[in-house]
């Protein structure tokens, strides 16, 4: 009896799941027979322009940080090569400066007058700088630079360069009419050693070697010196 209900049971499960099945197959026709397939290319569209988009956009980004990168390392080649040549330049500044000529004391050169310029001490005396360039002999192109303070004290200083290039007067100073009355001038200069020391108005001046007496170019006398004089009468500025 008990097998018989079983064998019925085991019936009426199994036309079920085929009618189900046979249900199912038939639904799944309707619908692919009512399917619009430009609505599925379109969603396969949409799609593939979704993945196309995010693949620029990846493309995009990875060329940005190349160019950025290259950007970069463009900037950092101009920044080595500039520092290369700064320091070509320093290395043959310093070997110029190094290989400059320069004056020895007790000697007489002869030198032309390069370069003039007004100016005040720190104490605000007033002061013009003479630059004078060596132009013959071991030394030539050193350089010579002087300090002619513009003082009673001074004015025999001036006096003595004044006469060594055949003029009275400094005239006007300002640096124009300094220029065309001076430059290009010849003279002899006889250098002298001078120790380090701190001028009256605190200058400090290192030990050098610099101009002790302005001699014409016209006569070379043995042991030149500088005047002396204070004549007040004949101030030269």
């Amino acid at each position: 009896m008990k097998a018989s209900l079983f064998y019925i049971l085991y019936e009426i499960i199994y036309i079920t799941q085929v009618i189900t099945l046979q249900q199912n197959r038939k639904n799944l026709y309707l619908w692919v027979q009512k399917l619009d397939f430009t609505d599925v290319q379109n969603f396969f569209r949409k799609k593939m322009h979704f993945f196309v988009e995010c693949y620029l956009k990846v493309v995009i980004l990875l060329k940005s940080e190349r160019d950025e990168k290259l950007f970069w390392q463009e900037q950092a080649r101009k920044h080595f090569s500039l520092n290369q040549k700064i320091i070509k330049i320093g290395v043959t500044h310093m070997s110029t400066e190094t290989n400059k000529p320069s004056v020895e004391a007790n000697r007489t050169y002869l030198c032309t007058i390069d370069s003039v310029l007004p100016g005040q001490s720190k104490a605000g005396t007033n002061k013009v700088t003479f630059s004078f360039i060596v132009t013959a002999g071991d030394a030539k192109g050193a350089i010579i630079r002087e300090d002619f303070y513009l003082t009673t004290k001074s004015q025999w200083k001036v006096k003595n360069l004044l006469d060594a290039v055949g003029m009275k007067k400094l005239g006007d100073r300002d640096p124009a009419s300094l220029m065309n009355a001076f430059s290009g001038k010849q003279l002899l200069i006889r250098t002298k050693e001078e120790a380090a020391r701190t001028a009256d108005d605190g200058t400090e001046y290192d030990a050098r070697v610099r101009a002790g007496a302005f001699i014409n170019a016209g006569s070379q006398p043995e042991a030149p010196a500088a005047a002396s004089s204070n004549d007040d009468g004949n101030v030269p500025f």
